[in-house]
Formats: structure tokens, C-alpha cells, sequence
């Protein structure tokens, strides 16, 4: 019905069109219906809409994301920290996992960094950092990246394996050992 209209109309509409796609898209989020969603703000991305504020961007950038197009999210999110359109720590975690995803390690590093100047709360960030820090040999950055993780977040399994192999890397095996043992108890926590 509505989405054929939408597509349908004269190309003098495409602004109107990547509007219509975008914000029908935001609705069916709101309603739950997240595949729907989806392809209805990749429609508007395909069809060239442009996000003009930081929450426009964070949401197309989050879709993208989701949809395997980290190469398409890096750009949206870069001209918001570049035109300095109020980025903020989510807009900034978001173009370190599109940099991580786009095997850019250097670059997710320093928006992962951007982030946690911003909000050094950030637990999730703390592991992403913490999990690179530790593929590029930094293993005392990555154990203290995740060591406040698990501060911020003490019930998580899942920091606490990941902080067991860099323990063992350091040679604290007894440290790591009871780390994973935890880790194993409570597997789905």
C-alpha cells in the first residue's frame, strides 16, 4: 500500500521520498518492527538521504551497522565529528566499531578514545578498547580497560573471560585462573 506510493512518486519527490522512508522507518522501530524498519531506512539511505543532526546520523549509522555497511556508516559519522555537530560518546563508540569492523584498528582506537573522553562510564567501550588494545600487544592498557569494565559492570561472565587471557599472557596464571573459573560458573549471567 503506503510503500508503494512512496516509491512511486515522480523523481522532483526523491527529497520527499528519502524523508518519507526515513521517518516511516523511525515509526516502525517505535512499533517494534525492526526488520521493516531496517529496510525502510535503507531505503532512504539508498535513495540518498543525507542526516542532518547527530540523532539522524546515529540512527542511520546504527542501521548500517547492523546491515554489514560499516564502509557507508564511516563517512556520516566522521562529518559529524568533523563539522563538530555536537558528537558525542555514542557517536563516537559507533565510529569505532564501524573502523573495527572496517579492520581499521588505528582509527577505531582513536574513536574509542574520543568516546571514553566524553564518558569514561562506558563499560561496553572499555571492552572494545580494551579487546584492541590487547590484539595490538598493548596487554597493561587492555587489562585496565577491562579491569574498570568489570568495576562498571562486576556481574558480567563475559569481561571476566575476556580478562582471564590477558592475565595469562602477563603471566598471572593464578589471577586468571580464578577469573575463568568464575567465568565458567556463571556462562549465561
Amino acid at each position: 500500500g503506503s510503500e508503494m506510493r512512496i516509491k512511486d512518486r515522480p523523481s522532483e519527490a526523491a527529497p520527499l521520498r528519502r524523508s518519507l522512508f526515513f521517518y516511516r522507518g523511525l515509526c516502525l522501530q517505535k512499533l517494534g518492527q525492526h526488520d521493516d524498519a531496517t529496510t525502510s531506512i535503507l531505503d532512504a539511505i539508498d535513495a540518498g538521504l543525507r542526516p542532518e543532526t547527530s540523532e539522524e546520523a546515529l540512527v542511520v549509522s546504527r542501521t548500517l551497522l547492523l546491515s554489514d555497511r560499516a564502509s557507508d556508516a564511516i563517512p556520516i559519522l566522521e562529518a559529524i565529528t568533523l563539522n563538530r555537530i555536537n558528537p558525542d560518546a555514542e557517536v563516537w563508540a559507533i565510529l569505532g566499531r564501524a573502523h573495527l569492523i572496517s579492520d581499521t584498528p588505528a582509527l577505531a582506537l582513536s574513536a574509542f578514545n574520543e568516546s571514553l573522553l566524553i564518558d569514561s562510564e562506558q563499560a561496553e567501550v572499555l571492552a572494545l578498547r580494551g579487546a584492541l588494545l590487547r590484539k595490538i600487544g598493548d596487554l597493561e592498557g587492555a587489562l585496565a580497560d577491562y579491569t574498570r569494565a568489570h568495576e562498571l559492570i562486576p556481574s558480567s561472565p563475559v569481561l571476566s573471560y575476556e580478562k582471564g587471557p590477558v592475565l595469562l599472557q602477563l603471566g598471572r596464571l593464578t589471577d586468571a585462573e580464578g577469573l575463568l573459573q568464575v567465568a565458567a560458573r556463571n556462562p549465561g549471567s
